[in-house]
């Protein structure tokens, strides 16, 4: 298995966040059942989430919240500068593929 720092942002600042809390606990648990090194970041504000140095310890980056589609485009376009991966969607954690 390949080890991996991996970041589960979870929370956000819409309407969803409650959902998305739960969403990143159920992602963080299973993670770490498997094997990988994982930690759990409660987003609460936008300027947060762009703050880039939340995210310098890590690997990957796993998305649990949603935000306006522009703003949500901007940040992964700003991770991907940091030449960070992206995850907000997964299939098969157990078969977690790293992509970029």
């Amino acid at each position: 298995m390949i080890k991996k720092n991996i970041a589960v942002l979870c929370g956000g600042w819409s309407e969803e966040r409650l959902i998305s809390l739960k969403s990143g606990d159920s992602v963080y648990k299973c993670l770490k059942e498997n094997g990988y090194e994982v930690s759990k970041i409660d987003v609460k504000t936008a300027n947060e989430a762009f703050n880039k140095e939340l995210y310098s310890e890590f690997d990957l980056v796993f998305i649990c919240f949603t935000a306006e589609e522009g703003k949500m485009e901007k940040f992964k376009s700003s991770l991907r500068k940091m030449t960070l991966y992206l995850l907000d969607q997964i299939r098969s954690l157990p078969e977690l593929r790293w992509i970029k």
